[in-house]
């Protein structure tokens, strides 16, 4: 009984010719992939191809959003160097370039096209900071960026061009 089940299961998965009844010595059968050939797979499956999505928050490749992918980037490590600055001095800090030396090794020698992108905090406390920062090559487009409670804080900052307000804290918002 045990050796019908088998080869009813082994016969069902795989392809014609290979069942249990087949000789041992045969070769396995490796799978092919979706650019070999659009063939079944040895389940019997027809192979799907599946769309690939872009992840929140994150730009799409194109040239013309490049600086404001710069401009996120930079954001996303200014965040990083002021908690580390808060650790050491228990308040955030309006001085950008005395944080960013506090934490120099966020910055790698890769990242230097982030050197034209101008963060500029517009209010910093104990209780938290916002920052605004911009690009040359995207004229008249920002992003935004805060810490703290929301209730806390004196404003919450709007980009340039579209007046989106960042909604989460620690996640800069960008123009369009």
């Amino acid at each position: 009984m045990h050796a019908l089940l088998t080869s009813l299961l082994l016969s069902a998965f795989l392809p014609l010719g290979a069942g249990a009844d087949s000789d041992a010595s045969a070769t396995v059968r490796s799978p092919t992939t979706f650019r070999e050939s659009s063939a079944p797979d040895v389940f019997g499956l027809p192979k799907i191809r599946m769309p690939r999505f872009r992840m929140p928050g994150r730009f799409k490749k194109n040239p013309a959003d490049a600086p404001l992918a710069l401009i996120d980037r930079r954001l996303r490590q200014f965040v990083g160097q002021q908690e580390s600055w808060f650790v050491g001095h228990q308040r955030y800090s309006v001085d950008v370039p005395n944080v960013t030396r506090s934490r120099p090794g966020t910055l790698s020698p890769a990242d230097s096209a982030l050197e034209n992108v101008q963060v500029q905090v517009i209010y910093a406390h104990a209780r938290g900071w916002t920052a605004v920062a911009s690009h040359p090559g995207a004229p008249g487009k920002s992003c935004v960026v805060f810490v703290g409670f929301r209730e806390t804080l004196p404003f919450i900052p709007r980009t340039r061009a579209d007046a989106a307000e960042a909604v989460d804290e620690g996640r800069p918002v960008c123009d369009k």
